[in-house]
Formats: C-alpha cells, structure tokens, sequence
C-alpha cells in the first residue's frame, strides 16, 4: 500500500478543503478513475467547478491523469489516486498549526453541517414517502467507556463492520452514515464519548454513501 506525505503548509491547507474532501469521496467509492464531467455530474455542480479543484489536488499530487479516451470526438481525462493513503505531516511551527488547525475546524464543521442536513430531509415528510418505506437508525452513547489503548482497535472493528457490509449491486440500498468519537471526560475518570448516527432511504434517493 502506497502513502503520499504532505508536509508543506500550503500544500496542506490546498488538501484539506470541504469541497475538494467531498471530491475525493466520490472517487473512492466509484473505485475507478472519473473524469471531471462524472464528478460533476454526481455533485450536481458544474464541471468548471469541479475541474478547477481537480487541478488543486493535482497541483500537490494527490491526483494525477491515468488514462484519456475519446468520447464523441472529445478526449476525455480520467483521473485517480496517485496513492493509497495520504498523510499530513504538519510544520511544526505556530503559523503553520494555526493554518491547519483553521482549516481542519472549517472541514470538520462541513461534516457536521451535511451530516444534520441529510438528517433534516430524512424527516421532511415527502410525496414518494407513502411508496417507499423509510429507515432511520439513530445510535448516541454519551459515554462509552473503553479499557486503556484499546479505542483505536475500536474505531477499526467500526470500520471493518463498515466494510464488511458495504455493496456495489445496482439494487443495494443508499444510506447515509456520519460518526465520531472524542475522549472526554465524565465524572471521575476518563471515558470516550461516541455519537453515532445513521440517516438513510431507499436506493435511488438523495442519500450519499459513506466514503
């Protein structure tokens, strides 16, 4: 498994941006190379928008062109992943922390935001909601108390349950899948807080995969 490192401010900071982050979300649950115009076409947003942040993310490396074809006389660019996984190796410096730790509060509350977005049209009573039956899963644990060093096997057992039960048939049903966990504190000793919640409807409808 191959790793990109990032390690300049700048190019950080073009790395963690909300829109770019929903971009490479779409990628990876296509598990293909995609052009611009198919990345458009998923966010409901132009292709010039979407092109001029493909470029930001081909500018530091995170993307690259894998191939083109022709398509009705037009040569079509399809880009993926010039790595596996990417890891940020922030400057340890106080101008840098604070520009990355700027960005990362604007990209966390963008998750929340969509997250309580999706949630809000989940329960909007909608015309098709007679045809088509609706599920909704809500999970809060306001304090999940876990043994010492053992939350990050945790958090791996979430996502390989994930894994386990994610399906790329035509049929599959969408659902929408937010979750965090933070250490808190509650009452005399250290617990882990975990909020995990689930908004979906039947295939077909405005619900996005989780990446």
């Amino acid at each position: 498994m191959s790793t990109l490192k990032l390690s300049k401010t700048e190019d950080i900071e073009v790395f963690i941006d909300p829109f770019r982050t929903k971009i490479m979300r779409i990628m990876k649950n296509a598990e293909r190379p995609m052009t611009v115009k198919e990345i458009a076409d998923s966010m409901d947003v132009s292709p010039a928008k979407v092109y001029y942040h493909v470029k930001k993310l081909e500018s530091i490396g995170v993307l690259f062109i894998k191939y083109t074809k022709e398509i009705n006389g037009i040569i079509a660019k399809y880009y993926d992943f010039t790595a596996d996984t990417i890891s940020l190796e922030v400057p340890q410096t106080e101008d840098a922390k604070t520009a990355v730790h700027s960005r990362m509060t604007k990209l966390y509350g963008s998750y929340f935001d969509e997250a309580k977005q999706k949630f809000y049209d989940s329960i909007t009573p909608k015309p098709q909601d007679d045809k088509n039956e609706q599920n909704i899963f809500i999970n809060v644990k306001n304090s999940l108390r876990i043994a010492p060093g053992k939350a990050k096997d945790f958090w791996r057992d979430v996502k390989t349950l994930t894994d386990r039960y994610r399906c790329s048939d035509a049929d599959a049903e969408v659902y929408y899948l937010f979750s965090f966990m933070i250490q808190t504190k509650d009452g005399a000793g250290q617990a882990w807080k975990s909020h995990r919640g689930s908004a979906g409807k039947k295939a077909g409808t405005p619900a996005e995969k989780k990446p």
